[in-house]
């Protein structure tokens, strides 16, 4: 599970090399070809498109992403990007508007090339009506997204309201928003009834994941509490089903402590070289934490990294574990950093 972070260092203008850049599983960059999942091609600014274009590659050559950015330094996406399977069929498609946020339609494949999803985002919000079908084609779903009042739910402060729905066996378990759900794909299994096209009283279901077997309360689709049980029949009670870690001392404290000791390299800065990090770390569940790599967006020739981990190391707190469904459990969280000249 990763959450996003960022922090800005200040210090010039922002370069990149026109050499391909590699990365790794978990799309953080690497110089170590044989840990690689792909990589980056950066072209020049397309001036019919207003942008900055790129195109990812995996290794065989073939193409794994294109789209573009509104700045040279490759970080607020604008107008259309499109990926790739392996096969070369489409995975998706998604658009962004101007300010770098999800906005207009998306739509998702199967490798088969039959259509996976098809709904819209309005400044990164899905709105409106979604359609998803089963990997053969057949229908699984129809229904809307509407506001909800509990702006803590959901990221983007929306539910999904069902108007009809059908299970594997193609059989229409939900008609005008009315009926129930008994999901079980992929290793994810959860059942509950739908009342107004919302999900409603007590939801069952497990994870595969972290083995746990769980019950759900929902009122009007909004999910209420929650109580489950692990492998080990250890309980727990939840009133959010994912907690993410933080700071014992709390984010402001880190933050400052961050910008108060990460320095522009000397030398770096001397030759207005910028660059910018991603910290790929786990907080275990005893709070203590593990630094899995830092990655760069160029080399690091001025000691950046090294820099950047002692800094990391010596933060004097602890953090408090992530929780899902109540139970503590290890959690990832990439964290970039950008060292840019003023």
């Amino acid at each position: 599970m990763l959450r996003f972070l960022s922090i800005l260092i200040l210090g010039s203008l922002f370069s990149f090399s026109q050499e391909k850049i590699y990365y790794d599983k978990n799309d953080l960059q690497t110089e170590d070809i044989s840990v690689a999942e792909y990589y980056r091609v950066k072209e020049d600014f397309d001036i019919t498109q207003s942008r900055y274009i790129f195109t990812d590659f995996y290794l065989t050559g073939d193409i794994k992403a294109k789209g573009g950015f509104s700045d040279s330094e490759y970080k607020i996406k604008t107008g259309e990007f499109v990926y790739f399977y392996k096969n070369g069929n489409k995975e998706c498609l998604e658009q962004y508007n101007n300010l770098g946020l999800l906005d207009g339609k998306f739509i998702s494949w199967y490798e088969n090339k039959n259509t996976k999803s098809e709904y819209y985002y309005e400044n990164n919000r899905r709105v409106g009506e979604r359609k998803d079908w089963y990997l053969e084609g057949e229908a699984k779903y129809i229904g809307r997204y509407i506001d909800t009042p509990k702006k803590d739910y959901v990221q983007d402060n929306t539910i999904f309201k069902y108007v009809s729905y059908w299970n594997k066996n193609k059989e229409q378990t939900v008609t005008n928003g009315k009926g129930y759900i008994f999901y079980d794909v992929n290793q994810k299994k959860y059942k509950g009834k739908i009342v107004e096209g919302l999900k409603d009283s007590i939801w069952h279901g497990f994870n595969e994941e972290y083995k746990l077997l769980y019950e759900d309360k929902y009122e009007k689709g909004i999910f209420i509490e929650g109580i489950c049980y692990d492998s080990l029949a250890n309980f727990y009670e939840y009133k959010s089903i994912k907690t993410s870690p933080e700071p014992k001392k709390g984010y402001e404290r880190f933050y400052k402590y961050l910008n108060r000791k990460l320095k522009f390299p000397k030398e770096a800065k001397k030759y207005e070289v910028a660059n910018r990090l991603i910290i790929d770390f786990t907080v275990n569940i005893d709070g203590s934490v593990k630094i899995n790599s830092i990655s760069t967006q160029n080399k690091d020739y001025y000691g950046f990294i090294d820099m950047v981990q002692t800094v990391f190391d010596n933060y004097d707190s602890e953090w408090i574990p992530g929780k899902y469904r109540g139970k503590i459990i290890p959690m990832r969280i990439n964290l970039p950093i950008t060292f840019s000249i003023e």
